[in-house]
């Protein structure tokens, strides 16, 4: 919807400080822009933090940047302690996003909060505050249909608890074990399950649930869930890239947009080794800004990498407190046929499509 001429439409946006979380959130104001809709976009302030240490300043007068303490301070490792640091977030995080709501609010009348699903804790803050809620899912439709039959116990899971069984849902095919999205396996990831299970508690005081995604991909899902009853259903609003894949020329892309909220610098020597590289010969790997690998993950995916012959790609994030490092002898013995970067810009590097295989 193209916003009022006469008055200036006011979006608010949150999402934790992980940078998978945020780029959707930004792209999506970016596209609300074009609308000629303002949003204040908030965060915590570990994310300021980061931005300043490895991001240069940049500025959009339609997207204005907030930040709320998560109730840790900025030197804390929270990948040393997710269930630290969520509840932290949980409990005083919440209380202070809501105080600064409030101070927003005297000057600015919002007509609308929008979050990602993994902040569910913000979703009465809405409500408190006499502001609808949309949730901008940054999972494909099929995942919100998974858990919602799981957490509202719609459908037979007991896959769970005999693996050699076949997980039947409407609108998706057969699955396996293996098929099962981790976040709902019994024993792992269970301080972000929890964070799911908050979320569809939360979610009759939804009123949107905005999926990045479109109806052609994955119609048998959604035309599923639908005939099921599930509310709120997905409306899709299509896939959040940068206009650069579209054909747009990026120094364009960047004086129209402006504003960026990375926390890590890119490296991008790996934009030059791939220079030459021929379609479909790199296996790329990356596991976000999230997961964090042990010492014997870490080297079974480095033998994997060695043994396979093959030129990668290895998107290997150093955390603070960490003690996990490369295998002894490992890089030597790739020479250039390897390339191991702390971070990069991902979509700089998918877009000549030149993968074989993507983890």
């Amino acid at each position: 919807m193209v916003a009022d001429q006469n008055q200036k439409t006011q979006v608010l946006m949150v999402s934790a400080a992980l940078q998978g979380h945020l780029n959707p959130l930004l792209k999506f104001a970016k596209y609300l822009n074009s609308k000629g809709i303002h949003v204040t976009l908030v965060t915590t302030e570990l994310a300021r933090h980061r931005m300043l240490k490895h991001a240069a300043a940049a500025t959009n007068p339609l997207i204005k940047l907030e930040f709320f303490s998560d109730g840790l301070d900025v030197d804390f490792n929270r990948e040393s302690d997710y269930d630290l640091w969520l509840e932290t977030l949980r409990t005083k995080g919440r209380e202070n996003f809501s105080n600064l709501m409030t101070k927003l609010s005297q000057h600015t009348k919002f007509s609308c909060l929008i979050l990602q699903q993994f902040v569910p804790w913000f979703i009465p803050v809405a409500k408190e505050h006499n502001i609808p809620c949309a949730v901008l899912w940054i999972q494909p439709c099929a995942l919100y249909s998974i858990y919602y039959r799981f957490f509202n116990k719609l459908n037979d899971f007991s896959i769970l608890q005999n693996p050699d069984q076949l997980l039947e849902l409407p609108g998706h095919p057969l699955m396996e074990i293996q098929d099962i999205p981790s976040f709902i396996l019994p024993n792992i990831h269970l301080c972000f399950q929890k964070v799911l299970a908050e979320f569809f508690a939360y979610l009759e005081d939804v009123k949107w649930v905005l999926g990045t995604s479109f109806e052609e991909l994955e119609e048998e899902v959604l035309g599923a869930m639908v005939g099921d009853g599930i509310r709120p259903t997905v409306t899709t609003i299509g896939p959040l890239v940068s206009k650069f894949l579209l054909g747009k020329k990026e120094e364009e892309e960047e004086e129209e947009n402006g504003v960026s909220m990375d926390m890590w610098k890119a490296d991008e020597s790996c934009l030059r080794w791939l220079d030459g590289k021929e379609m479909g010969s790199v296996v790329y790997v990356s596991f976000g800004s999230i997961i964090v690998l042990g010492q014997e993950q870490v080297d079974n995916i480095a033998m994997g990498l060695l043994n396979s012959g093959k030129p990668f790609l290895w998107v290997f994030k150093r955390t603070g407190g960490s003690n996990v490092e490369l295998p002894s002898g490992f890089l030597e013995a790739v020479g250039d046929r390897g390339l191991v970067v702390n971070w990069c810009s991902q979509e700089q590097v998918c877009f000549p499509i030149i993968y074989d295989n993507f983890f």
